[in-house]
């Protein structure tokens, strides 16, 4: 353990607070499933956090439209679930973080210049 030294952030893409709307759909073999809505808590050009009262479980894959708000439409995007918790704040909610798949270039850039933009406290 270390004292002293700053902690460095490993994250490739700067990860911001946002608070917008998701619709998302678990992928599977035969199909997608039904649309599911739910509310981001923080995003970046790799991915994002979300909250949602389903159970989605770590590997599952996910088509997601993204209602960003710096842009006209929704951004839509292959994830696939890297995170699952249970929300100890708010029972029978949950916490999953994904890790985008496939999102076009011109999407992640704009995700990635509005967290550079947003000032940090």
């Amino acid at each position: 353990m270390m004292f002293g030294k700053k902690y460095s952030e490993k994250r490739k893409y700067k990860r911001i607070d946002c608070y917008c709307l998701i619709r998302y759909r678990l992928l599977h073999s035969q199909g997608a499933y039904t649309e599911n809505l739910a509310s981001i808590r923080n995003i970046s050009g790799g991915g994002l956090l979300f909250k949602s009262r389903e159970y989605v479980p770590v590997g599952t894959e996910l088509e997601v439209k993204i209602n960003f708000i710096a842009l006209e439409k929704p951004i839509s995007v292959l994830a696939k679930v890297v995170r699952f918790e249970v929300d100890k704040k708010n029972a029978g909610s949950y916490r999953i973080g994904i890790f985008f798949t496939s999102i076009a270039d011109r999407d992640r850039k704009a995700i990635t210049q509005f967290t550079e933009f947003v000032k940090e406290d």
